[in-house]
């Protein structure tokens, strides 16, 4: 495990200033077979055990996520190269039997479910995945249970991500407003903009439950993770920026799925206390930095 680490480091170049850039709309779409034909020849030759490694997170959701296994196993996601990590957040319910009934009823090849022995939060659950499967993969990333977004977007944004070089890809909501409900789209506004004042991300949607990662990254941003619960994402955005990786934003078209896990109320006090915490996480990691290079000019 430890030399497919050092492969993955050996094979990229060490982060050299974090560049924040835009890609172009959906409906200027890069090939995104052709991207992943090319990624999927490396772990054909062996340099890579799979391409790309998408992680599930999932919290009692034994009713919807049998309709995302489907989903997946429809889509041109479901090919060789491509695996699929279904990490149980400690679900009350039977999410692990209904997501192992789901894989075997629509054959959906290289998915496993990886059952974490308690509850930790959205923020813990994605983490260990993460982690979990990173040192296999060329390409890491993960989406809600919900998938509220196409599969072949996943396609599509490991093609922009190699075609800009960049170390890590995060998805930009196109939302049909219509459609979200109204205190959810105000509860996330709220947060998105609190969120910008407090810590800073240097991306427009860090919310986005849809990013992509090279594994060495991964691996050193996710590590240090404190944050467990729905505000991870700003953490892990910050961590980028602070570590200077090169991030793209790349928009997709995003489509509201009723049954969301997250209690505006409640969980919108927890992610604000969780900012504060972050902010104060941040410091320290910014001060160790400067202390760091001092010492090493």
């Amino acid at each position: 495990m430890a030399d497919s680490v050092s492969k993955l480091s050996l094979q990229q170049s060490e982060p050299v200033g974090q560049n924040v850039m835009r890609t172009s709309s959906p409906a200027v779409r890069p090939d995104g077979d052709s991207s992943f034909d090319r990624l999927r020849s490396e772990f054909e030759r062996g340099e890579v055990l799979r391409a790309l490694t998408v992680v599930v997170p999932m919290y009692c959701e034994s009713k919807r996520i049998g309709r995302t296994v489907e989903t997946l196993a429809k889509s041109k996601l479901h090919r060789d190269g491509i695996s699929f990590c279904f990490v149980d957040d400690g679900s009350a319910d039977d999410t692990v039997a209904a997501t192992r009934a789901a894989i075997r009823t629509h054959q959906l090849s290289n998915a496993e479910v990886f059952p974490l022995e308690r509850n930790l939060g959205k923020g813990g659950a994605v983490r260990a995945g993460i982690l979990h499967v990173a040192c296999e993969s060329h390409i890491v990333g993960y989406v809600d249970a919900d998938l509220s977004l196409d599969p072949a977007e996943l396609l599509t944004a490991v093609a922009r991500m190699r075609l800009s070089n960049a170390d890590v890809l995060v998805g930009e909501r196109i939302v049909d407003l219509y459609k979200q409900p109204k205190l959810r789209r105000a509860a996330s506004l709220v947060f998105r903009r609190v969120a910008t004042s407090m810590v800073s991300t240097g991306v427009r949607d860090s919310q986005c439950a849809m990013k992509l990662f090279r594994s060495d990254v991964a691996i050193s941003v996710f590590g240090p993770l404190v944050t467990n619960g729905f505000a991870f994402d700003v953490e892990i955005l910050a961590r980028l920026k602070l570590d200077r990786y090169a991030v793209r934003e790349c928009p997709v078209l995003w489509q509201h799925q009723p049954g969301s896990q997250i209690a505006t109320g409640v969980d919108g006090f927890k992610m604000l206390r969780e900012l504060i915490a972050i902010r104060g996480v941040l410091r320290q990691a910014e001060q160790t930095k400067a202390k760091s290079v001092g010492e090493h000019p």
